[in-house]
């Protein structure tokens, strides 16, 4: 996995706001699904991020 820049972790987490938005007013969604749709996506990357930073922390300590 490549190194996350900081630039990158701001367009990565508003790409699946503005991809709802564009949702809502093609389909006509429910806000709560919506919702979900956007949440989902940042919960995973905002995992994936942390997991990644945690364990290039942790080899930085013992290397």
């Amino acid at each position: 996995m490549p190194t996350p820049r900081r630039g990158l972790t701001c367009n990565q987490i508003s790409m699946p706001l503005s991809q709802a938005g564009s949702y809502t007013k093609s389909n006509t969604m429910p806000t709560s699904q919506t919702w979900s749709y956007t949440i989902t996506h940042i919960r995973s990357y905002v995992m994936t991020y942390l997991s990644y930073y945690h364990s290039s922390q942790y080899n930085d300590i013992y290397t």
